[in-house]
This record gives structure tokens, C-alpha cells and sequence, in this order.
């Protein structure tokens, strides 16, 4: 359920990347936007439909997060857009859009660090770094096959073999976290 499919994404290993070794100085804040129309093929919440990839995303890129709030816009009756503020030990703060009110389909991430910014585009595989006192430079994302990737790194999990992208404790913290917001959503109403 969780979608650990955009963690073998190429703008997902290079954010994780300049997160963990301070590439642009320490994280300020970061913002996910994931947006479309509703497709008619699904049946689950928006919340469950999108709103998990993200909140994976965001332990796997950041780590342990807290939800500080909740914003939610629902039209005739059915959440079609909702807004997690989320926060960390180390200071800094998050915000994930999850829509069903676009046209157009987006998912981005950005991160704003002490000494630059990156602005990753999750389908485009494509990444603006703007490092301050530098010029701008766009990084276009290597292509791979994230789904073989997913399974390739699954089998290796099962079988011991390396350490992997996702391990359960990942995919059950996502699950607790969609609890969460759905328990903060229902006492709200």
C-alpha cells in the first residue's frame, strides 16, 4: 500500500542524497505537491490513493516526522484535497499537498536548504539546484525501470543479500501515519 515505488525514483535518491550528506547546508523546509483529476479507477480515499506515497517519501528522504496539522477540502462530501504540516527533531518543517482538483498532473518535491534549493519533478525525473553564490543548473534524472527496481531490491530483502531501499518497519510506519490522519480527520468532523 505504501508505494514504495518513488523511492527508486532518480529525483528521490538524489534529494535523500543531498539531505543526508548536507550537499546545500541543513534542510529549512520542504514541500510535496502531488495533483490531478480523480481517475475513475479508483476506489480508495485520496488519502490512501495519494497522500501515502508522499508520507513515505518524506521518511525516507527526511526520516522520523511528527504531524503538526491537517487541512483537508472536501467537495460534495469526499475529501478531494488535503494538506499534512508535518515537523522534525531537527528543527526544520514540511508541508504535503495531496489533490484531486487538477487538471494536471504534478508531483514535485522541493527542499529548501541554509545555502540552496532543489526543485525535483517526480514524473520528469528532473532536478533545478539553485545554489546561492553559483549559477542555477538543471540535473536531468538518469532513466530506470522503478517497478524492477522495487522487485529487485524485494528479493533481495527476502534473501538477506544487502541492505535495501525498504524494509518493513518503513511500510508500517507510512500505514500508521495514513491511521493517524484519518483518526485526526474523523474527530475534526
Amino acid at each position: 500500500m505504501p508505494g514504495h515505488v518513488e523511492r527508486y525514483n532518480p529525483v528521490t535518491l538524489d534529494a535523500a542524497e543531498a539531505v543526508k550528506y548536507r550537499m546545500y547546508g541543513k534542510v529549512v523546509s520542504y514541500s510535496f505537491l502531488r495533483a490531478s483529476s480523480k481517475p475513475e479507477r479508483v476506489s480508495d480515499s485520496l488519502i490512501i490513493d495519494k497522500l501515502i506515497h508522499d508520507l513515505d517519501l518524506v521518511q525516507c528522504i527526511f526520516g522520523k516526522y511528527k504531524i503538526a496539522d491537517i487541512k483537508i477540502n472536501k467537495v460534495q462530501g469526499e475529501i478531494m484535497e488535503c494538506t499534512v504540516f508535518t515537523t522534525h527533531k531537527k528543527g526544520y518543517q514540511g508541508e504535503i499537498v495531496s489533490s484531486w482538483l487538477s487538471l494536471e498532473k504534478t508531483r514535485k518535491v522541493i527542499i529548501n536548504f541554509e545555502r540552496g534549493s532543489m526543485d525535483g519533478d517526480l514524473i520528469e525525473k528532473k532536478i533545478d539546484v539553485d545554489r546561492y553564490m553559483e549559477l542555477s543548473k538543471q540535473i536531468s534524472g538518469y532513466r530506470n525501470n522503478q517497478i524492477k527496481d522495487q522487485l529487485v531490491d524485494f528479493i533481495a530483502f527476502k534473501n538477506k543479500l544487502i541492505k535495501t531501499l525498504v524494509n518493513m518497519k518503513d511500510a508500517l510506519q507510512a500505514a500508521y501515519s495514513i491511521d493517524e490522519i484519518n483518526r485526526k480527520i474523523e474527530n475534526e468532523i
